[in-house]
């Protein structure tokens, strides 16, 4: 049974910003990443998680970080997601272009991905 990904779930595993919650994160990505949990992760989920990462308000982390963190997540073996490459291909595009947000990036690169059927 594949399970939806959300955002908090992310962001507790990626900053261990709270013990108890992250620790549950990690045993759910543990899992993911050895393929023993399968779950779903939605442009909108990934989108928000780099918006909340490089929030200057909330964790302000810098691109370089979000980037590494987001393509270790996207090659996890239980993770899918309808468009892995051109999420892969946003991350790169979201690490050199500074003037773009995530968001932008993956639509570019989504757009680019319909483009190729």
């Amino acid at each position: 049974m594949v399970e939806i990904l959300d955002t908090n779930v992310i962001i507790r595993h990626l900053t261990e910003d709270n013990l108890d919650q992250s620790q549950r994160a990690r045993g759910i990505f543990h899992n993911v990443e050895s393929g023993a949990r399968e779950v779903y992760l939605s442009e909108g989920v990934l989108v928000e998680t780099a918006q909340v990462l490089s929030s200057k308000a909330l964790y302000n982390l810098p691109r370089e970080k979000i980037c590494t963190d987001l393509a270790h997540l996207l090659r996890l073996r239980g993770l899918s997601c309808s468009h892995r490459r051109a999420y892969q291909r946003a991350t790169e595009l979201y690490r050199i272009a500074s003037h773009l947000s995530f968001g932008c990036a993956s639509h570019t690169q989504s757009a680019c991905e319909w483009r190729r059927f």
